[in-house]
């Protein structure tokens, strides 16, 4: 599975941009505020790791809609802002690609647009999208909510409309994301399509429950944040390895056993403390109120959401504490691990927004071989965004234009090798 193409328009700097991709290796080279950023930026928005509720997050500002200046033919110029935003993310995946079934399959449901008749299988009404620009309304035109013409998808159904039913022959997978700026504030919808292939028409479910779990997603902004792109939950990419690590060492009740000594001695120290805030502070308001002081959090949960991660590069301090290009390296190393170890059945991407900053050439030397090896294959893919060189082998290039933002102009000719 690989990310074919992606189409914006109306975000940031970016009035309207159709860029196609190709397994491997992919690199966006361009000037300073050129839209590199806001490419990776509406990557994230998509394919990233958001939160299940991500429609409550604030991915999205007033900021974001794309502004311009506009004459009236008088000589009087005013400022204006799009209302709308869109990014399209296409995936393709080949003949020979399995899907992570047992991913998907943890999947909430969701509703496609059919017909279901009375004890039949549900029927879907196919979406023609022949050129986004003017077709894309048609994807958001019906209301879930409002409609009676859907038909549930679930992987404990029993009928055909299973993931397995709906998606194992299907080779063309899209998302669709709009951003409305109204006077109520901003509204945001993601939507699922997939299509059997490029000369089908497209199903369209209502929302995008299944997203991860087609293609795995490393998604690193030229600022790196280990605290935002190593999040602990179940849903992440880090979250799973965490949890896979700790169930395939056997380690969990040792490590239980462990914390609760700890937490025992914990007691102990802090006895006297207690016992004082309790009898004085506590018992007239709240009678039936006990405090504890403790090293570590309570072990009833999931031990690995308690993992933290220290470098000893000569001082021992938190990831999140030292350089950015350690961050990189180690945010790097922990996603090809994950890929290589745990992710085998599925694809991944990785794009990184200038990989060579904080690094001296023989780091970017290193990095860009990693990068090369992380593609394992044609299995997963990279897209980097760069100004230094030795990111430009073995990949084909991609020239952003910086005068009208909304382009890309291929180079006439190859840096050596191929995808």
């Amino acid at each position: 599975m690989h990310l074919k193409r992606l189409y914006i328009k109306g975000f940031r700097s970016i009035r309207e941009l159709n860029l196609e991709f190709t397994p491997g290796k992919n690199v966006i080279i361009g000037r300073n505020n050129a839209g590199k950023s806001n490419i990776v930026h509406a990557l994230n928005i998509v394919l990233g790791e958001t939160a299940p509720a991500w429609e409550r997050l604030e991915n999205i500002t007033e900021a974001d809609f794309y502004s311009f200046r506009s004459s009236d033919g008088d000589g009087n110029v005013s400022e204006k802002i799009e209302d709308t935003i869109v990014i399209w993310c296409e995936l393709e995946r080949s003949a020979s690609e399995d899907l992570d079934w047992a991913e998907i399959e943890k999947c909430f449901g969701y509703n496609f647009y059919g017909q279901r008749q009375y004890k039949a299988a549900g029927i879907a009404t196919r979406v023609r999208i022949a050129e986004l620009k003017t077709d894309y309304p048609q994807i958001f035109a019906i209301d879930e909510d409002q409609t009676t013409e859907k038909v549930w998808v679930d992987s404990k159904l029993t009928n055909q409309n299973t993931f397995r039913q709906q998606l194992a022959d299907k080779f063309c997978f899209a998302y669709a994301f709009r951003a409305n700026r109204t006077d109520q504030g901003i509204s945001k919808t993601l939507r699922f399509l997939y299509r059997e292939n490029e000369r089908a028409d497209w199903v369209l479910a209502f929302r995008a429950s299944v997203r991860t779990e087609l293609l795995q997603s490393a998604i690193l902004p030229s600022f790196r944040d280990p605290a935002l792109q190593l999040r602990i939950a179940p849903w992440t990419w880090f979250g799973k390895l965490m949890r896979h690590l700790l169930k395939e060492s056997g380690e969990d009740k040792d490590l239980k056993d462990a914390l609760e000594k700890v937490r025992i001695a914990g007691n102990q120290v802090f006895d006297k403390i207690t016992g004082k805030l309790e009898n004085d502070a506590l018992s007239v308001s709240f009678p039936d109120a006990k405090l504890s002081f403790q090293f570590n959090q309570d072990t009833r949960g999931d031990l690995y959401k308690d993992c933290v991660i220290y470098v000893d590069d000569g001082f021992k301090s938190l990831l999140t504490e030292k350089g950015a290009g350690i961050q990189s390296a180690t945010i790097f190393g922990l996603f090809c691990y994950y890929t290589q170890n745990i992710n085998t059945t599925g694809s991944a991407l990785l794009c990184i927004e200038e990989p060579e900053l904080y690094l001296h050439p023989h780091a970017r030397r290193v990095i860009s071989d990693r990068l090369d090896d992380f593609l394992d294959g044609a299995r997963n893919q990279v897209i980097v965004t760069t100004h230094g060189v030795e990111f430009l082998r073995t990949a084909k290039d991609t020239f952003l234009s910086k005068s009208t933002k909304t382009r890309v102009r291929p180079r006439k000719h190859s840096t050596p090798g191929s995808f």
